[in-house]
């Protein structure tokens, strides 16, 4: 056992929680929502009816009414800003999760491409970008690259745009990108290459823009 001056009040906050959970009597609910042809869905503004009878009368109205009609349509602008440089910590992560490899052995390989000269220092917590560094030059190289040239292309020709920097640096080394191409990799130190890359051309693009 254990005590000490935060631990009480945390201990009340479970405490208060736990029986807030033992107390609770579950409701039946009734929700009305419909879809028109193109499979749009559309939900009463109420959300929630407790009163089944009511509920029942409310869908019989709407489902005699026949056609419903659009009274107002609103578009909202939503911005997905782009990744941050990579750091080795966000290499790990991400590369655990979209290529199903291990931490070390993406570091592995990740090493092995630094070797080839197709990758920078992969052991950095830098993501910020310095002012010296000429980021488009680095975009101009991968112009051929078979997968994603054409993309690294657009960039170069006007689409690109500054990474935005974290807070992290290092003061050691840049945040991890690609440098160069190399024609002899294995599949998964292709994979694991192109995985890099991808990231980086996504840091040199413009926030996506999309309406909702």
């Amino acid at each position: 056992l254990s005590y000490g001056g935060c631990q009480f009040p945390t201990l009340g906050f479970v405490v208060e929680r736990f029986n807030q959970v033992q107390d609770f009597v579950p409701e039946d609910f009734w929700i009305l929502r419909t879809t028109d042809e193109r499979g749009t869905k559309f939900s009463w503004h109420r959300n929630r009816l407790y009163d089944y009878l009511m509920a029942a009368a409310v869908h019989e109205t709407v489902f005699n009414a026949g056609n419903g009609t659009v009274t107002k349509v609103e578009d909202k602008i939503e911005t997905k800003y782009k990744p941050k440089p990579m750091t080795t910590v966000m290499f790990q992560t991400l590369g655990s999760r979209l290529l199903r490899m291990s931490g070390d052995r993406l570091m592995s390989v990740a090493e092995a491409l630094y070797q080839k000269g197709c990758l920078s220092y992969p052991r950095t917590e830098t993501n910020v970008w310095s002012n010296s560094i000429d980021v488009q030059g680095i975009v101009g190289r991968f112009t051929n690259h078979p997968q994603v040239g054409a993309y690294a292309q657009s960039l170069v020709n006007g689409n690109f745009s500054r990474p935005r920097n974290g807070t992290a640096d290092d003061h050691a080394h840049p945040p991890i990108h690609p440098t160069g191409i190399a024609n002899d990799l294995s599949a998964e130190q292709k994979k694991v290459h192109e995985f890099i890359l991808k990231h980086f051309l996504a840091t040199c693009s413009p926030d996506a823009k999309g309406a909702s």
